[in-house]
């Protein structure tokens, strides 16, 4: 130790060094030391949080505002007067008047003296427009006589012109249709004409037709029996004299009757042939009676066609001779026509021309009054206008109030300006200027609360009675916009130009799940949701006597910090999402099929500054450094 002693004192400077050495090390170690305890002190503050119970509670979203306590309705009460003495003042400021009360009187002799000069001027004016305008009017009306007799005569003829060429119309209507007639008799006639040459040419077809099938049964027939000649010439003769077609006694012959008996052979062949023969002469009979029924038929309708064929050409003649009736009654028509057109234009000008004459007695009575108003115009407006300054002479209350203003004396020669100011005190409203922020939050008819220190703690009613459409001012980005709302809570102490204190209500609910506005967090989808405490995470057990267990309901407590899942010491938490309503400044609406109320949820601490500054407040002095 004396060594070190003797050695410290032979090197003071060497000793010096050292301790500062010493002293900037202890100062490096004791720094990084507080560094460290301040990063932990920060991590805890910002992963410092709060759970709070999810409750029912009556929320009211709001906006605040000031204003200042005026009247419903304020007069300052001037007169279109000027250069006239003030005679009375019957108010002073603090009286209460009713509608009606005298508040002052001038001075009216000029203007009365006045009044009667312009009334005699007036008079004489007046008279000698009334002359004229009375000779226009009668003017007029002999005009209007004339034009209305002309009318009803024109509407006469007009009358008499449309009747004929109704009748014309009529009359062509009649030979149409006796036209229409004859062409359908025409075409009934042609059609029987027709029909009779169609049956003749149908019975001539079956004659032609018969007569053909006689012809070749007759030939068939003809060469059976030359077949039966040649086969059997020796009994031609019997074959000759016996078979005839169409004879009525070849059904009955037979072989027997043509053959001896001894010709067994011959009377065979004669029996075949005999069946062929009587089926030919069959077919012939019943084509001879087809032939005679035709040809009765066409002897028939052949007398038909020339007594057809008489009535058709009737029918042709009668038919033109409608026709031409037509083109009569439709020439009618056509003149008929013309001369109603004829009637209706001279009418149209008659009444042209009578309209035209009215219209000018009636410009002229016209321009007679105008000449009569404007004569008299200029002395009646200076009646009007003496008469109202004479009524403005006598100045009265236009509504029931209090006088809070008077600026003239008895004496005094007015020049236009206020004589007096009235405000009705039986109603009160609040004149307010709200941001442009909130503006369009507010509308006619909301609700208001209102507080002013002159009536102390109690609460008085209101709603917004008027928005006003364009800003009070707008000075640099501060814009508001003046808002007015009524007082409807009566209160004595209630005075002019208190500053009024505002709670306009937005939107109130009652009975509804809320959490603490902060608990509120989104995720990066922009979805909304909190953090439940689900259960205290494995190797932590809760005491029922514990900090938390003895927290009064609805009252936040600290939770721990949120870490891995399973560490010991943290809360569990899961999110559930939600969709938010109605806001107040601390709670706000929430509604999730998973949140009920009671649960607890996280409530996110203030975010806090993480300069160095605050890091070291967090651990106090760094001593002795």
């Amino acid at each position: 130790m004396a060594k070190v002693k003797e050695l410290l004192t032979k090197h003071k400077k060497l000793a010096i060094l050292l301790c500062v050495i010493i002293v900037l090390a202890s100062g490096v170690l004791a720094v990084r030391a507080q560094v460290k305890k301040g990063m932990e002190a920060m991590n805890a503050a910002m992963n410092k949080q709060e759970i709070a119970a999810v409750e029912r509670r009556s929320l009211v979203s709001s906006i605040s505002a000031t204003g200042t306590i005026v009247s419903a309705e304020s007069r300052d009460i001037v007169v279109n007067l000027s250069g006239i003495e003030v005679e009375t003042v019957a108010v002073e400021v603090g009286d209460s008047v009713i509608e009606g009360d005298i508040l002052l009187e001038f001075d009216s002799t000029d203007i009365e003296e006045s009044l009667e000069d312009a009334k005699t001027a007036l008079n004489a004016s007046g008279g000698r427009s009334d002359i004229s305008v009375s000779s226009s009017e009668r003017s007029l009306q002999e005009a209007q006589a004339t034009r209305d007799i002309n009318a009803e005569r024109a509407n006469q003829d007009v009358a008499d012109a449309w009747n004929d060429y109704l009748e014309a119309l009529t009359d062509l209507e009649e030979a149409e249709g006796d036209y229409e007639d004859a062409k359908q008799t025409t075409i009934e006639k042609k059609g029987e004409l027709e029909g009779s040459q169609a049956r003749s040419s149908e019975a001539q077809s079956k004659m032609t037709e018969a007569q053909a099938l006689m012809e070749s049964l007759s030939g068939q027939f003809d060469s059976i029996v030359a077949q039966m000649n040649e086969t059997y010439p020796e009994y031609s003769s019997q074959f000759n004299e016996k078979l005839h077609i169409g004879s009525s006694e070849l059904s009955g012959l037979s072989s027997t009757n043509l053959v001896p008996d001894e010709a067994t052979e011959a009377k065979a062949y004669v029996d075949g042939k005999l069946v062929d023969l009587i089926g030919i002469s069959n077919q012939y009979h019943t084509a001879k009676g087809t032939y005679d029924t035709a040809a009765a038929s066409y002897n028939s309708s052949s007398a038909e066609i020339a007594s057809w064929q008489s009535k058709y050409a009737t029918a042709q003649g009668n038919e033109a001779t409608y026709e031409k009736a037509i083109d009569a009654a439709e020439s009618a028509v056509d003149n008929m026509l013309n001369a109603y057109n004829n009637q209706v234009r001279s009418q149209e000008d008659s009444t042209r021309n009578n309209a035209s004459t009215v219209a000018a007695k009636e410009d002229g009575l016209k321009s007679d009054k105008l000449t009569a108003s404007t004569a008299t115009l200029s002395d009646k407006k200076q009646v009007k206008q003496y008469e109202t300054q004479l009524e403005d002479c006598i100045v009265k209350a236009p509504f029931a109030g209090v006088v809070t203003a008077v600026n003239v004396e008895e004496g005094d020669m007015y020049k236009g300006d206020t004589l007096i100011t009235i405000e009705d005190t039986s109603a009160y409203e609040v004149s307010a200027e709200i941001d442009e922020y909130d503006i369009s939050s507010i509308e006619l008819g909301q609700k208001a609360v209102i507080k002013t220190n002159g009536t102390g703690d109690a609460q008085l009613d209101g709603m917004v009675t008027d928005i006003a459409p364009r800003a009070t001012q707008s000075t640099g980005t501060d814009v508001t916009y003046n808002i007015k709302i009524s007082v409807d809570t009566k209160n004595d102490d209630l005075r002019l130009d208190m500053t009024a204190k505002l709670s306009i209500i937005l939107e109130s609910k009652d009975n509804i799940v809320t959490v603490p506005y902060d608990a509120v967090q989104t995720d990066d989808e922009g979805k909304k949701y909190v953090e439940v405490v689900n259960e205290t995470a494995e190797g932590e057990e809760v005491s029922q006597d514990s900090e938390e267990a003895q927290t009064p309901e609805n009252t936040t407590i600290p939770a721990n910090t949120r870490g891995p899942e399973g560490a010991s010491g943290r809360t569990n938490t899961k999110k559930v999402y939600i969709t938010t309503g109605i806001e107040s400044d601390y709670y706000v609406e929430v509604e999730s099929g998973e949140l009920t109320e009671g649960m607890q949820v996280v409530v996110q601490a203030a975010e806090q500054s993480l300069n160095m500054e605050n890091i070291m407040r967090m651990q106090g002095p760094m001593g002795g450094f």
